[in-house]
């Protein structure tokens, strides 16, 4: 998954053409793309991945929001939609995948019949 720095530009309301705050910018879209990465162990989300983007555009915007030093934790008072989605992403599986508890989800075929289950 990508995020790139105009589109995380726009999301902020931040002229593309202003560019004071890029580095730090850039560093936040690291950060939150690692945050994502670490809390739910995927790096690729299948059918998941505007959500993963979504997840992390507010997790950049939540970040360059509240930046000061007396800030304990930039995700301590994190909104429960945020919580959501994270555990959605963690454990919802995508495109087949297994999930992040160690089973799979299982998805329609063309003729109704769900994918079986391999055994290890």
């Amino acid at each position: 998954m990508k995020l790139d720095l105009p589109e995380v530009k726009e999301w902020l309301r931040i002229e593309e053409d202003e560019i004071h705050d890029d580095y730090l910018i850039r560093s936040l879209i690291d950060a939150a793309l690692n945050y994502l990465y670490e809390a739910t162990g995927k790096k690729k989300f299948g059918k998941q991945t505007e959500k993963a983007k979504l997840l992390c555009r507010f997790i950049i915007s939540d970040w360059y929001e509240s930046r000061d030093y007396n800030n304990r934790s930039p995700m301590a008072n994190r909104k429960p939609l945020l919580t959501s989605m994270l555990m959605q992403l963690q454990y919802g599986g995508g495109d087949g995948e297994q999930s992040g508890l160690g089973g799979h989800i299982g998805t329609e075929k063309a003729g109704g019949a769900s994918k079986g289950h391999e055994s290890r």
